[in-house]
């Protein structure tokens, strides 16, 4: 890849090399996760396993319900399933 000579512009603007701008991309990796904010791959799971575990319990919670309820209106025992022909 050729390399730019320092100084030199493009569209008025001064260029930058390749190096300027591989240590701008290093520099913000050395400043990433967790004090720069932004999110590690051990976070992102942590919170992909909490919205798991949440909605999981939210879908039992409203099954249990819903199975109480049939069993209430039915005159069955809570976990026997109802048959209504």
């Amino acid at each position: 890849m050729a390399q730019l000579k320092a100084g030199t512009t493009i569209g008025g603007k001064l260029a930058e090399t390749v190096e300027g701008a591989q240590a701008k991309i290093d520099m913000h990796e050395a400043k990433a996760a967790p004090h720069s904010g932004h999110e590690t791959p051990s976070g992102a799971q942590a919170k992909a396993d909490a919205a798991l575990n949440s909605a999981k319990a939210y879908t039992d919670q409203r099954v249990n319900n819903k199975a109480d309820s049939i069993a209430t209106v039915s005159g069955k025992k809570a976990g026997y399933a109802v048959y209504a022909p």
